[in-house]
């Protein structure tokens, strides 16, 4: 079973991966201890691992935007009912996993 893993952004300068094992643990590291679980606690929501990589080789994550020049794709990172898409205008939408060898992370959608 794969292990999920998670990214907290605490801020523009700031992002911690982590998983659910981090934040079970008797003795957390410094960064979850003191920056991740108090931003969990105020409400914040992390963003989730899709367990796939780009083309560069850099995690794809919940709200990444990514791209793919040769098909003219931009699109948002979204759950949709039992797979992870790549979200393009309010109706349109392509399968992630057919598509992220290919894609590349440009930036992340800045508001839920």
């Amino acid at each position: 079973m794969r292990e999920m893993k998670f990214r907290a952004i605490i801020n523009a300068t700031t992002v911690i991966p982590f998983t659910l094992a981090d934040l079970v643990n008797p003795e957390p590291i410094f960064s979850i201890r003191e920056l991740v679980i108090p931003w969990l606690r105020i409400g914040n929501v992390p963003d989730m691992h899709t367990g796939l990589k780009d083309k560069n080789g850099k995690e794809i994550y919940d709200k990444d935007i990514v791209e793919d020049d040769s098909e003219n794709l931009v699109g948002i990172i979204d759950w949709h009912f039992d797979r992870w898409y790549i979200k393009k205008g309010l109706t349109g939408g392509y399968s992630l996993s057919l598509y992220a060898k290919h894609v590349e992370v440009i930036g992340r959608e800045a508001t839920r």
